[in-house]
């Protein structure tokens, strides 16, 4: 029945990380995959061969948190196995799997453990035809599970139960007018016959592509998802003892149920060389709890379940207006909606909270012209309007539109002497607007200007950069002048900024590199009086950042490295009183760090990964160390 011809056993890697901060510490194993395989023959399949593999993982981790008062171990660990045994030649394998996890924690001091064992059947009953790619898998199995429940730490829901899992999945081989018609399904499901762990979930997944006359591709899919999952929640029980009213607290498990539709599509074709893209997509989502209905104290479900729908139209074009000038364009819109649904109280009563109710809606629109100048030169405009809203039904409070604009204009291009230069000026305007009245107090314009500038080059040996920007946002507040007449309460106010960072890298020797590199940035912030179009400064930073570092491989299996880093970031503040300006320091930080790390990876299969760091800041001192270790084996 069964003729071992040859056998082979996958080498693989294991692999030992160590981490070790001021407050953690942490061990993870990762034991090697064993792999094994060898061909068989069976009788019943002629002189076919099919090969019998074995798999073999586990996981092992560590972790002790110590913040404070608080110290916590927790440990998890994991062993998976399965075997795959051909029954059939190439048409079938049986597999026979086993689960097995183990999870502890000092804290809530529980031992979470969850097993389960499993035989499955992959099918592939045709070998020809147009549905020969079907397959059919089904895995049914016993499972062992426990967990805890955050409404009772004490308690720990153990329970035993039957799993399985089915799939089927097939890609028919259709033709149409002498054109492939690309198809698939896919259908699986998932269920067990727990209560407090209760997991069952379904889904179908189907979509079709063709292309038509004229070369126009389109494609449409269809998804639909179901799913149960248990939840465990808290209840009070209120019983009289003796003319006294005792009160206990029980957990029970909610079976929360939710679905997903959704069906999409999309079409492309060119027309006079421009490329035209349009999709569309539309979705639903219903989501409910067995113990919605229950009003109840404490009860975080009472009320909850959610309907919500959603539908998006595309369309984007994209051609080369004439010879050096290229065009894009897209237009998308977007609407969805969402809101709880009602429920049946006693009494015939119904309850339904309209606060979460939200309608939302989307229209984006973009361009852009690429001109490319020469061969190294190119010039990029690009524009985007966009108008959301949001709209509650329920609360027209909170009604409310963001308009958001935006015009940039960049430069790339290479010098002669081989500079690359890279340059972009960009606008952004948002204005959002409250559309109750009680509200549109927070009416508020923002304006962003920056300007950037960046050049790279290679000089003596170097590899040199230089990043420079500026930039300034003002925010107005619509009725700011009306509301707060006093210039000192007023909420419009502007922050400008600008900052350079400079970096050098450069090759000593062949197996040695060195890099500095130096950040500074300033900015001042306060408050803006528009119809004088000055500033009240009422606050400005600045900071400075410095780091250098070096690199050496002095073998091709050992690489090594060292950098340290230093920071001081300043905030002044500013006084005002009797026409007399007074600036103060009222923030100084300092941060410096050294790290360094070793990397040894010699051809033999093992490696070596050693990394620690310092770090000195405000609030302490923090050490860092981590060891990974990996062989092959």
């Amino acid at each position: 029945m069964l003729i071992v011809a040859t056998s082979a056993v996958d080498a693989q890697q294991y692999t030992l990380n160590f981490s070790k901060t001021s407050s953690r510490m942490s061990w993870n194993h990762r034991l090697p995959q064993w792999t094994y395989t060898t061909p068989v023959r069976l009788s019943s399949a002629g002189t076919g061969r099919s090969m019998l593999r074995i798999n073999t993982s586990a996981n092992m981790s560590s972790t002790f948190d110590e913040r404070g008062d608080s110290r916590n171990w927790q440990d998890n660990a994991s062993l998976n196995t399965s075997i795959d045994y051909p029954i059939l030649g190439p048409r079938a394998s049986l597999r026979l799997g086993a689960n097995m996890s183990v999870r502890s924690a000092t804290l809530t001091q529980q031992k979470i453990r969850n097993h389960s064992y499993n035989a499955g059947l992959q099918f592939s009953p045709l070998q020809q035809g147009r549905f020969r790619s079907l397959r059919i898998n089904v895995t049914p199995g016993l499972i062992s599970a426990s967990r805890a429940t955050r409404a009772n730490l004490d308690s720990t829901f153990e329970e035993r139960g039957i799993q399985y899992n089915a799939t089927v999945r097939v890609s028919p081989e259709l033709n149409l007018a002498g054109k492939r018609v690309t198809n698939s399904l896919s259908l699986s499901k998932t269920d067990n016959t727990l209560e407090s762990n209760r997991n069952q979930s379904e889904r179908l997944s189907t979509s079709v592509g063709y292309t038509l006359p004229g070369d126009v591709r389109t494609n449409l899919s269809l998804n639909e998802s179901r799913s149960q999952v248990g939840l465990p929640r808290s209840v009070s029980i209120h019983r009289v003892v003796n003319g006294e009213t005792v009160t206990e607290t029980v957990v029970v498990v909610e079976t929360q149920q939710s679905r997903n539709s959704q069906v999409s599509g999309n079409v492309s074709f060119k027309v006079a060389g421009f490329d035209l893209r349009s999709s569309g997509s539309y979705s639903e989502n219903l989501r409910t709890n067995t113990a919605s209905d229950d009003d109840s104290p404490g009860n975080t479900f009472f009320g909850k379940d959610r309907e919500s729908q959603s539908w998006r139209l595309e369309t984007s074009v994209s051609g080369q207006l004439f010879e050096p000038l290229v065009g894009r364009s897209t237009v998308r819109i977007n609407n969805s909606s969402e809101r709880f649904l009602p429920v049946q109280l006693p009494g015939d009563e119904i309850f339904r909270d309209p606060s979460a109710d939200l309608e939302r809606q989307n229209l984006f629109l973009n361009g852009s012209l690429d001109w490319q100048l020469a061969s190294q030169h190119s010039i990029r405009l690009s524009t985007y309007a966009e108008l959301r809203s949001e709209m509650n039904p329920g609360n027209r409070e909170q009604d409310r539109e963001v308009h958001t604009s935006s015009i940039s204009l960049s430069y790339d291009g290479v010098t002669e002497g081989g500079t690359r230069v890279n340059a972009n000026l960009e606008s952004k305007y948002l204005h959002r607007v409250n559309l109750h009245a009680t509200r549109s107090g927070d009416n508020s314009r923002n304006r962003d200007l920056s300007l950037s500038f960046n050049t790279r080059y290679q000089r003596l040996g170097m590899n040199v950069t230089h990043d420079f920007s500026i930039s300034a946002r003002r925010t107005i507040y619509d009725f700011d002048r009306e509301v707060n007449l006093n210039a000192a309460l007023r909420k419009s106010n502007i922050r400008r900024g600008w900052s350079m960072v400079h970096s050098v890298r450069r090759r000593v020797i062949d197996s040695m590199h060195l890099n500095a590199r130096y950040t500074y940035n300033a900015d001042d912030y306060g408050v803006l009086l528009v119809e004088r179009g000055a500033q009240v400064v009422a606050e400005d930073n600045s900071g400075h950042r410095f780091s250098v570092g070096m690199s050496y491989s002095p073998a091709t299996s050992l690489s090594t490295s060292i950098n340290y880093n230093r920071s001081v970031d300043r905030q002044w503040q500013y006084d005002y009183a009797n026409h007399v300006e007074e600036r103060y320091l009222s923030r100084r930080n300092e941060r410096e760090g050294l790290s360094t790390s070793v990397n040894y990876n010699p051809d033999s299969g093992t490696t070596l990964s050693l990394r620690a760091s310092r770090s000195r800041q405000l609030s302490g001192t923090f050490d860092s160390v981590t060891v990974t270790y990996s062989r092959s084996l």
